[in-house]
């Protein structure tokens, strides 16, 4: 037996259809597999940008190395 949805006293008293339970429920399900879905996408997304950072910093420190290099041998002292 399915339990009330409002109070002895309400007006509506009674369970929700069989068919709105089960469409809410594939709702949910088709909802959960989006957010799921998009999750993984971030997730994809986030090692990329991380690989992209990684790169910009190798190629900054490749720089500065230059630039100290340059400065030592034309005798410039570094700040």
């Amino acid at each position: 037996m399915e339990g009330l949805i409002c109070g002895p006293n309400d007006e509506d008293s009674h369970p929700p259809p069989t068919s709105l339970v089960k469409r809410l429920f594939k709702q949910m399900k088709t909802a959960t597999q989006e957010l799921t879905k998009e999750i993984v996408d971030l997730g994809q997304k986030k090692v990329e940008i991380e690989t992209e950072l990684d790169l910009i910093t190798t190629f900054q420190f490749g720089i500065l190395q230059e630039v100290a290099e340059v400065k030592q041998a034309t005798g410039t002292n570094p700040r």
